[in-house]
């Protein structure tokens, strides 16, 4: 599908006086299309993550890719110069290696309420101009389908946009209450947080009830050192139906952020215990499962599958024959299962290309 030709996007954010640099990608055929916002990591920008949103767009979505306060590369007045400072010495040294001092100060800043505040204060705005407020321009208005917002991240953007899919922080945040942000419908987590850091506890995402789809490497290591699993921990913990999990083999941290000559080996598994079809057939033992169905999507798409479905002890499991489905918001059966699977990922895929 043709992509439109647009510029980057300047936004006012008048009540802050901020202003959101955002790159957009969108079909050029005039329509209405489902909405997905992507968060960067910590430090990054509107680059991060453009092969995704290209993907995205040529198969019909409208992705806007907005840049955060604490990137390096757009540098934002309201932040603090020595935190500034403290973030450009991390990305710069991790190369060759970066000095406890450093790494400590780091993981602090990710702490500090400020910069999750200000980036879902970012979203709410992204999402007010989409509406026709001001700044965007017309041609991305025209083609925004409000009724269908997905929020996506990476790294420091999964956990804003776990937050904005529910996940309850252990301290009071005004902008997560905002009623803007509780029109998403569905969340892409990729190399999110488990509990013990950034407000997170372990009852934080049982709040979680949007679809959602947590992505991790077995070498995707947190900042103070956290393992892949509990990346994953917002997928194990949040209550069954519509929730999925892949698992790259070889992937770490920043892997995803830009394609790889290389195709890796992923597997991805659901929330509860029945493994349906779009259909709603159950197909647990007899065939292929079907990719995770977006429920943003337009129609849906599958990439290539070898797969083995089964009963296992990874999240929360459903009786057998019991099902946690719902309707997608493109009309079709999302009942879910617990699947182990074996996919052939394209890397410049491999952040969504399993959710259409």
């Amino acid at each position: 599908m043709p992509l439109l030709a647009i510029a980057d996007q300047t936004l006012r954010d008048r009540a802050r006086g901020r202003t959101i640099l955002t790159r957009v990608y969108a079909p050029e055929a005039a329509a209405r299309y489902p909405v997905i916002v992507f968060s960067h990591g910590f430090s990054a920008d509107l680059g991060s993550f453009q092969h995704t949103g290209r993907w995205l767009a040529e198969r019909g979505y409208l992705v806007l890719h907005p840049t955060h306060a604490d990137s390096i590369n757009v540098p934002d007045p309201s932040v603090d110069p020595g935190e500034a400072a403290i973030i450009r010495r991390f990305i710069a040294s991790r190369a060759t290696g970066v000095d406890e001092a450093t790494r400590k100060a780091f993981v602090a800043l990710l702490d500090n309420p400020f910069y999750l505040e200000s980036r879902l204060a970012d979203v709410s705005a992204l999402i007010q101009n989409l509406s026709g407020a001001e700044g965007l321009d017309e041609r991305i208005v025209d083609r925004a389908d409000m009724s269908r917002l997905g929020i996506a991240g990476h790294s420091y953007g999964a956990y804003t946009a776990t937050v904005i899919a529910g996940a309850r922080l252990a301290r009071d945040s005004i902008a997560a209450a905002g009623p803007v942000l509780r029109r998403f419908s569905a969340a892409i987590a990729i190399s999110g947080q488990g509990a013990g850091r950034m407000s997170l506890a372990d009852k934080s995402f049982g709040s979680v009830r949007v679809p959602l789809f947590g992505i991790t490497g077995t070498k995707d290591v947190g900042a103070a050192g956290e393992t892949p699993d509990w990346r994953l921990q917002s997928f194990r913990d949040s209550p069954p139906g519509d929730k999925f999990a892949a698992v790259v083999n070889g992937f770490g941290h920043t892997d995803s952020i830009h394609p790889r000559a290389t195709r890796p080996a992923a597997r991805w598994e659901k929330n509860s215990a029945v493994c349906s079809s779009h259909s709603g057939t159950d197909t647990s033992r007899t065939a292929p499962a079907a990719a995770p169905p977006w429920p943003l999507a337009p129609a849906p798409r599958r990439p290539p599958i070898r797969s083995s479905c089964r009963r296992g002890n990874f999240g929360r499991c459903a009786p057998r024959g019991r099902r946690h489905g719902r309707k997608g918001l493109a009309g079709a059966s999302t009942a879910l299962a617990q699947v182990n699977v074996d996919v052939e990922v394209d890397p410049a895929d491999i952040a969504l290309s399993l959710l259409v």
